[in-house]
């Protein structure tokens, strides 16, 4: 909600392994999701 609310720019999908757990539907569920967002002119 605040990347829509509050960045421009371009969406970046960053890469980065972090632990997981493993949830009723999936198998491995990251304790991390992260964003990334890039703005040229700020």
């Amino acid at each position: 909600m605040q990347v829509s609310n509050y960045c421009k720019g371009q969406a970046l999908v960053p890469h980065v392994e972090v632990p997981t757990y493993k949830s009723r539907e999936f198998a491995a569920v990251p304790y991390l999701d992260s964003i990334a967002t890039y703005d040229e002119t700020s």
